[in-house]
This record gives structure tokens, C-alpha cells and sequence, in this order.
């Protein structure tokens, strides 16, 4: 707090330039108000006021009437004159509430000029809040749209820049400061700075959830190299698609922890749908499977539960062979990697004793499909220990 106060007056200046700058007086009249409602609390005349404070009457007389602010060595004597704080009696926030912050986007759907304005005089008013700044660049951006015209976009993009530029350099690093950054490399990509942009991703790590790679096909594109955007952007899309097939695993097993199967066996088919639509069975063959074979044991289908022993089985004797068919769709994002055969004699072997001793494939036991799997997994790994010694 004490930070805050002590920045006061240098945000009455940041103020005063904002007004000379657009010719709005709102901030004149807040102190205005102020020093009115606070002299008359006391009991005080302008003259009594202004000679306590060694000026002239005419001057409180200004300052009351909004036409003028005290001068910047006057704020703390005026402050303690009253009893109060600098930052009541200048009307200053060291943060801005959250409804400020949500009128901005009505105030540039409303009218785009005026709240460019108010989006500028924010910026100006609060230098160091680099959260703020953050939150006001993407409420900007998220309504371009509402741009009347050409010079109009090119002032909110203008004032995008500032406002990421102002958050980058006021935040203590972090992932905070790196999606700064990140943001700032579209900016440029979007102004046409491609270098510029190229150079800002490359200095960025790819901790947390920052990844630089996602404008990497843009810039590709824009430096007119086709073949590197497409095969950059096919490994988005590879590296989008392992998450979404991770995370329905996780959502099915949570809807089955919350008593309902049901839901847990819509993901589990949303999964397969999506993993066989992009060819992704080779590579996940196993989470589809494992995802199955949870909502068939929440729901007692046995044959769900066969299938899903079977499509593991599958993916155990013929599933991240090298070389890997990654299918059309996949094709140009060359991909590597395939199991050993270490790797696959064990997975084979745990897969065994699973099935040999869970109670879950208890009532599949005697099951001439199951009992079929079972024999072709144990020549598999007979097979791939042979191959491996």
C-alpha cells in the first residue's frame, strides 16, 4: 500500500497528460469534487483553505471549479490538511475493479474512438500494473471487429503493441512475462514483422503452456516456405490430437468416479471416433483400449470389454512398428518413433498377467475369443523374445 501512495501524485501527472492529450477533464473533476466535498466536511471557506496552504483564494477557487490541480508539492500538505490519504484525495485505485475493466468492452462496442481512449488512458494511469495491461490487450483484441474503419484498426493495433509492451516490461518474469511475449510475436507477425516475430519466438522457452511452435506454420507461411508450414502445422495438429485423446481418457475416468458410465462411455466413443478418423489407432491404440476398458467395466459389457482386450492385443503385436503409417492426414508431419522390442515383450508380458489375474476378465474366462487373444499374445511374446535376443 505504502508503494501506492507514494506513486500518487506521479499518476496525477500520467492523468494531467491524458486530459491535455484528449481534452476530457473527468480526472480534473474527481480532485475537483474531492477537494470541494472536504473542505466543506471541515468547516473551512476557500480563503481559510488557500491561506493555510500559503495560496491564493482564486486558486482553490480553480481547483474546485475543475479549470485547474494543485500543484504536485501541494498534494501531501492538501492531503494531510484534510486527514486524508493522497490516494483518497486524488481519487486513486492501485488496481482497477473488475467492472472498470469489463465497461471497456462495452465502451468499444459502443463507440470504438472513445474507447480507444479509455483503453489508452488505463494504460497510462496504471504504468505498472502488468496484469491489467495484459487483461486490457486481449479485451482490445477481442474487439477489433467493432473497428469503423482502417485508421481506426491500425490505432487499436497501435495500442495493442503498447499495452503488451507495457505488461512484458512490468511483469517479474514467469510464465507471465513469456505470454507477454508470445502475444507480442503475433502483434509483429500481424503488423507484418516477421523477423521481428521469428526472433521473439525463438527466445522463448517452451515451459508451461507457451509454445512458441503454434505461430511457427504462420511465419513459415509468410517467409514462403510451403513445404516447412505444412509439415509444422501437422505436427500441431498431431501434438493437439494426442491431448484431446489424453484428455477424454481422463474425463471417462472421472465421470466413472462421479457414478456415471454413461457419460464415460460417450468419451470413450468421441476417443476411438477421433483416433480412427486421423489414423491415430497404430499410435494410440492402447489409451482407445485402456479408455474402453474402464467404461466396459462401469457398465458390465462384456462385450466392450472383449473388443477392448482384442484392440490391445492388436495394438501390442502390430501397433508403433517402425516404420509407423501415420496415415493421409499426418503424412507430411514426418514423424519418428516406434517401440523396441524390449519394450514391446514387456507390455506384452504385463498385459498376460492382467488378463490372468484381474477379476475384471474373470467372466470372459472359457470365452473362445478371449481365450484365442490370450494364446496369440503369449506366441507374441515368445516371438518378440526370440526376436530380441
Amino acid at each position: 500500500r505504502g508503494f501506492f501512495v507514494s506513486a500518487a501524485p506521479l499518476c496525477l501527472c500520467f492523468a494531467c497528460d491524458i486530459m491535455e492529450a484528449s481534452g476530457r477533464k473527468g480526472f480534473h473533476m474527481n480532485i475537483a469534487r474531492n477537494i470541494q466535498a472536504l473542505r466543506a466536511s471541515k468547516g473551512v471557506t476557500q480563503e481559510q483553505l488557500a491561506q493555510a496552504l500559503g495560496v491564493s483564494a482564486p486558486a482553490v477557487s480553480k481547483w474546485e471549479g475543475g479549470h485547474s490541480c494543485p500543484d504536485l508539492m501541494l498534494i501531501a500538505p492538501l492531503a494531510r490538511y484534510f486527514g486524508v490519504s493522497t490516494d483518497e484525495l486524488l481519487d486513486f485505485e492501485p488496481k482497477l475493479g473488475e467492472a472498470g475493466i469489463e465497461a471497456l468492452a462495452d465502451a468499444l462496442a459502443d463507440d470504438f474512438h472513445a474507447g480507444l481512449e479509455r483503453a489508452e488512458a488505463l494504460r497510462r494511469e496504471y504504468p505498472m500494473d502488468a496484469e491489467l495491461s495484459f487483461r486490457l490487450a486481449c479485451i482490445l483484441q477481442g474487439q477489433f471487429i467493432h473497428a469503423p474503419d482502417d485508421a481506426a484498426l491500425d490505432k487499436a493495433r497501435a495500442l495493442l503493441r503498447a499495452l503488451l509492451e507495457q505488461a512484458e516490461s512490468a511483469s517479474n518474469g514467469g510464465l507471465f512475462k513469456r505470454r507477454c511475449q508470445f502475444l507480442l510475436a503475433m502483434s509483429r507477425l500481424n503488423d507484418g514483422e516477421v523477423a521481428e516475430a521469428r526472433a521473439l519466438l525463438e527466445a522463448l522457452s517452451t515451459e508451461d503452456d507457451v509454445r512458441p511452435e503454434q505461430l511457427l506454420p504462420t511465419i513459415q507461411l509468410r517467409e514462403g516456405d510451403f513445404a516447412g508450414a505444412e509439415r509444422a502445422a501437422a505436427r500441431r495438429l498431431f501434438g493437439a490430437l494426442n491431448d484431446a485423446i489424453l484428455s477424454l481418457l481422463t474425463m471417462a475416468k472421472a465421470a466413472i468416479k462421479q457414478d456415471d458410465p454413461e457419460r464415460a462411455a460417450r468419451y470413450a466413443g468421441a476417443q476411438e471416433a477421433l483416433a480412427r478418423l486421423f489414423h491415430l489407432i497404430p499410435a494410440h491404440g492402447m489409451t482407445v483400449a485402456q479408455t474402453l476398458d474402464i467404461t466396459a467395466r462401469a457398465t458390465g459389457n462384456r462385450a466392450q470389454l472383449l473388443r477392448a482386450v482384442a484392440m490391445t492385443a492388436d495394438f501390442l503385436e502390430n501397433g508403433m512398428r517402425a516404420p509407423v503409417d501415420w496415415g493421409p492426414l499426418l503424412e507430411r508431419a514426418e514423424l519418428t518413433g516406434a517401440l523396441t522390442d524390449r519394450q514391446r515383450a514387456a507390455m506384452i508380458h504385463v498385459y498376460l498377467q492382467e488378463l490372468g489375474e484381474e477379476a475384471a476378465y474373470a467372466p470372459l474366462v472359457g470365452c473362445a475369443d478371449f481365450e484365442s487373444v490370450r494364446e496369440r499374445l503369449a506366441r507374441l511374446l515368445v516371438k518378440t523374445q526370440g526376436d530380441q535376443a
